[in-house]
């Protein structure tokens, strides 16, 4: 989930709260989720090609 705090992006866990990143712009912080949520397929068995 992104929230904004100040004048920065924060990328924090639905299941923790925990911070995951912090970005200067909403974009770069989709950017880190995307490749998480990437990442969690792939562990998860999905064969996601790398570009």
């Amino acid at each position: 989930m992104i929230k904004k705090r100040g004048k920065k992006w924060v990328l924090v866990s639905k299941k923790s709260g925990r911070v995951l990143g912090t970005h200067p712009s909403k974009t770069a912080a989709e950017k880190q989720e995307a490749a998480i949520n990437i990442s969690k397929a792939r562990a998860a068995g999905h064969r996601i090609p790398k570009k």
